[in-house]
């Protein structure tokens, strides 16, 4: 990997892990589609919060309803105690 894109990532992956600790519990959090999301969805599922999500694209609300999914595996197994519910349904700005 190139090294500025290595520090892209980081960056990246930073600004999402510090997003997603001021989310409080039962927040609505709306889901953008930028690839910072894919650093923020699993930094959401790690706090165990219950939220409810709207996504603007289905490729977010598919990956958010993955992490939710795994992070409920997690908790069943005993591994993780994550809970975040995956986004109720999609919204799409008017353009």
């Amino acid at each position: 990997m190139h090294p500025e894109r290595s520090d892209i990532e980081c960056e990246k992956r930073a600004a999402a892990e510090a997003a997603a600790e001021l989310v409080p519990h039962g927040a609505k959090v709306g889901l953008g589609t930028g690839s910072t999301v894919a650093y923020l969805l699993p930094a959401l599922a790690a706090r165990g919060l219950d939220l409810r999500c709207a996504a603007t694209s289905p490729e977010t609300e598919r990956a958010a309803a993955r992490s939710a999914s795994r992070s409920s595996r997690s908790t069943r197994s005993g591994r993780s105690t994550s809970r975040s519910t995956a986004p109720t349904r999609s919204t799409r700005a008017a353009g």
